[in-house]
C-alpha cells in the first residue's frame, strides 16, 4: 500500500533469461533450467510487472534492464549449475556420475575462459498518483 504520491521501487531477476548455454542443446543449461523450475515461483514476473502496476493504478516512472554476465569469475552461476545438477539427480533424472561431470564441466569452462553465464535483472519505479478527492 502506498500513500498518494508514494513511490515503489522493485529490482529483481528476469529469471526466464538465465543462461549458461554456449550453443543449442548445451547440457549445462539443463542444470540451470532445473534449478530455476525448482526454486522460483514465477520466472516471468518481471516481464508482467508494468501491467501489474497499471492494474494497481500506479504510474510506471521507469522500467529498465540490467544485464549480469559471468565468464571466468563464475561464482554465482556455478552455484546455480550445482544446485540444478543436484535437483536433477534427486529427481532421478540423472545419476551421481553425470551430476558430478556437469559440475566439473562448468568449472573447466570457468578455468579455461570458456564459461558464459547471463541473467537479465530488471528495475521498476512506480508512483501512486495524488488522488483528486
Amino acid at each position: 500500500m502506498l500513500r498518494p504520491n508514494g513511490v515503489l521501487a522493485v529490482f529483481d531477476g528476469n529469471y526466464s533469461t538465465t543462461t549458461v548455454a554456449l550453443g543449442a542443446h548445451d547440457p549445462l543449461q539443463a542444470c540451470v533450467d532445473a534449478m530455476m523450475a525448482g526454486s522460483l515461483t514465477d520466472a516471468w514476473l518481471m516481464r508482467r510487472l508494468p501491467a501489474l502496476m497499471r492494474d494497481c493504478q500506479l504510474d510506471v516512472i521507469r522500467y529498465a534492464s540490467h544485464g549480469y554476465v559471468e565468464t571466468s569469475e563464475a561464482e554465482y552461476l556455478l552455484t546455480v549449475i550445482d544446485r540444478g545438477a543436484d535437483m536433477l539427480e534427486a529427481a532421478g533424472q540423472i545419476g551421481r556420475e553425470l551430476a558430478a561431470a556437469l559440475k566439473g564441466e562448468a568449472r573447466r569452462r570457468a578455468t579455461t575462459g570458456a564459461f558464459f553465464g547471463q541473467i537479465v535483472y530488471t528495475s521498476l519505479v512506480a508512483r501512486r498518483p495524488v488522488s483528486d478527492g
